[in-house]
């Protein structure tokens, strides 16, 4: 009887381990990001993004260092990117025809940037929720 409820368990686990590794969203904009020689920065943010308030990200770039920011977004909501400076000067602004799901960016020095995300689809009301990962390389 032992020997039965040990090899449930054992299955159980198995296979429980297997579907988490699986569905996890998160593992899929890992990989995105891990692509190409990226290093992930550990770090994944949780943004929402309203019809009237974009998503806003505040991160410090270091220099001689290319980086990769990817979201997960869906196929149909198209993310518009921008980076600000300190003083609110637009330094990058997506503006490509084909909205992207990652974008490259390199800096020469250091510098700190808010990332802004905002959708040029119809926001849903309660929010469109996003993650966002950053990595970077040499």
């Amino acid at each position: 009887m032992k020997k039965v409820l040990l090899l449930i368990l054992i299955v159980a686990l198995a296979v429980s381990r297997s579907l988490s590794t699986d569905s996890d969203p998160r593992s899929k904009l890992a990989e995105m990001v891990f692509t190409d020689g990226f290093i992930c920065d550990g770090q994944q943010y949780n943004l929402r993004i309203t019809e009237n308030r974009p998503a806003r990200l505040i991160v410090l770039f270091r220099p001689n260092l290319t980086y990769r920011i990817v979201s997960n977004r869906n196929d149909n909501s198209k993310l518009e990117l921008k980076l600000y400076q300190p003083c609110n000067k637009l330094i990058y602004a997506d503006t490509s025809v084909n909205k992207q799901q990652s974008w490259d960016l390199r800096f020469k020095a250091p510098m700190l940037c808010t990332i802004e995300l905002t959708s040029e689809t119809i926001v849903p009301s309660p929010g469109l929720f996003i993650e966002v990962a950053i990595g970077f390389k040499e």
